[in-house]
């Protein structure tokens, strides 16, 4: 039994129609492409639009092979050629959604999927490869800053000690010369109270 199908227009339900009818209709644009369509009267409905897409989509010729390389700018491509007149092309992953057309003689053709999900691995490679080295960079910048910072440490360190001695040192100087200066004000006591001795002495013989 054929395929029956049923149309729909906002709250209006039309059908059943066999294929060649829904045909007819959409070659002689009495249907729009908004309209809706399913082999159901519940559903699920799809739009006419997307089906006369879906359908030149399955009736193009479809580029399986393909290579990869890099412009000089490191972008990843896929090159390929036109099934219609051969020309060599080339698509990125942004620039390559399946559905190509090519520039030279402007005809419509499917790229094989498997292009896309090989510039999206290589990419993904290329990416991881790109974080590990700029993690190994940012890994030995930080430890040249660590390394950096220790020496200034043990520099602060160095100086710091240096100061200590030399405070220590001038304090000593200090209790030495206070030292002496105790000394010297002793040896002058000492010497004046023997001259005022001595002069006692003196006195006395100077009576007689």
């Amino acid at each position: 039994m054929p395929k029956q199908y049923f149309l729909k227009r906002g709250d209006k339900l039309r059908g059943p129609f066999d294929g060649q009818q829904v045909k007819a209709a959409i070659a002689s644009k009495n249907v729009f492409s908004t309209d809706q369509i399913s082999e159901t009267r519940e559903g699920p409905w799809q739009s006419i639009g997307d089906l006369i897409a879906s359908a030149k989509k399955r009736s193009l010729p479809t580029v399986t092979q393909f290579e990869m390389s890099k412009t000089v700018f490191g972008t990843l491509v896929a090159n390929y050629v036109c099934p219609f007149c051969k020309a060599e092309l080339r698509s990125t992953e942004k620039e390559l959604d399946g559905n190509e057309a090519c520039p030279e003689c402007n005809r419509q053709f499917l790229v094989s999927i498997d292009a896309l999900a090989k510039l999206r691995s290589e990419r993904q490679r290329v990416e991881k490869a790109q974080e590990q080295v700029r993690r190994k960079r940012q890994t030995k910048k930080e430890e040249k800053q660590r390394e950096k910072e220790r020496q200034q440490q043990q520099i602060r360190a160095q100086q710091r000690l240096k100061e200590q001695q030399r405070v220590a040192a001038a304090q000593r100087q200090q209790e030495l010369r206070e030292e002496t200066e105790t000394e010297d004000g002793n040896s002058i006591g000492k010497i004046v109270d023997a001259t005022q001795a001595i002069g006692g002495l003196f006195s006395l013989f100077s009576d007689d």
